[in-house]
């Protein structure tokens, strides 16, 4: 009986010690947030305009055509040369085995008329794993987004709305008055750097980032509402009245050095 009782003792004593260190095991969650810098340049876009002259013909060569014009002022988001963007970045952290931890970021800066929005994943290597200060090597992959506005819509005056286009796949797009018109650029990004977090109490902690960032943009289109229209397209010329394409050729993304200043707090 005695060894029965011992048996079960000491079997309930390793059942609870396993369940403390598996506790104590539990990859915490992490999230920082703060200031941050990508570097940002673009260059090749020129002024345009949408036209449906494949529709109608052009109202520079027949007055009575029913052509619609709407303007695209894309040449002021060309920078001159390559910059640094300020913005925010809220990241998310978990910990893994040792000194790795998991780590999803988004970002959103504003230079000009332009907002870019980052979203990246990937790891951080603490080189140094101290209780109060640690210092590591962030590597990230992801993309790069960014957005020119236009506010509404507007054809030009003594064209005739709306503009009608045939779309990609042979249906008819329309984009009237008042809709809302940006231009969009995406592309893939990556970077890498070196990070450090003192830790002034068991949760709550300061970050610095120095790192490089590569990103370029591969694709862009110009959007009304859920509608898109692609650089490529005939209806993109220029704004002269013709029917002679636009010729836009963006060039650019975000090559070069980044940095991120925060908190960061063990949830």
């Amino acid at each position: 009986m005695i060894r029965a009782l011992a048996a079960i003792g000491t079997t309930a004593l390793l059942v609870s010690t396993a369940s403390a260190q598996q506790h104590h095991r539990t990859p915490p969650n992490q999230v920082h947030v703060g200031v941050a810098v990508v570097p940002f340049q673009i260059e090749g876009l020129v002024d345009a305009h949408i036209s449906d002259w494949e529709l109608y013909g052009l109202k520079s060569q027949d007055s009575t055509s029913e052509e619609a014009r709407v303007s695209l002022p894309l040449d002021e988001g060309n920078t001159d040369e390559l910059g640094l963007l300020p913005g925010v970045r809220l990241g998310w952290v978990y910990d893994l085995a040792g000194p790795l931890t998991a780590v999803a970021e988004a970002g959103v800066h504003i230079g000009g008329a332009m907002t870019v929005v980052t979203a990246q994943i990937g790891a951080d290597m603490f080189l140094v794993d101290g209780k109060n200060f640690k210092i590591g090597i962030p590597i990230r992959v992801g993309g790069i987004y960014a957005t020119m506005d236009f506010g509404d819509l507007e054809v030009i005056e003594g064209y005739t709305p709306p503009v009608i286009l045939n779309g990609p796949d042979g249906e008819e797009q329309r984009f009237n008055n008042g809709d809302t018109l940006k231009a969009e650029l995406s592309g893939p990004m990556v970077s890498a750097g070196l990070a450090a977090e003192a830790w002034l109490t068991p949760q709550l902690g300061l970050r610095a980032e120095a790192g490089f960032s590569m990103g370029f943009f591969g694709d862009m289109k110009i959007r009304s509402g859920d509608q898109d229209i692609p650089i490529e397209s005939n209806a993109i010329v220029k704004p002269d009245g013709s029917s002679d394409s636009a010729g836009l050729a963006p060039e650019g993304g975000s090559v070069g050095l980044s940095g991120f200043a925060g908190i960061v707090y063990r949830l």
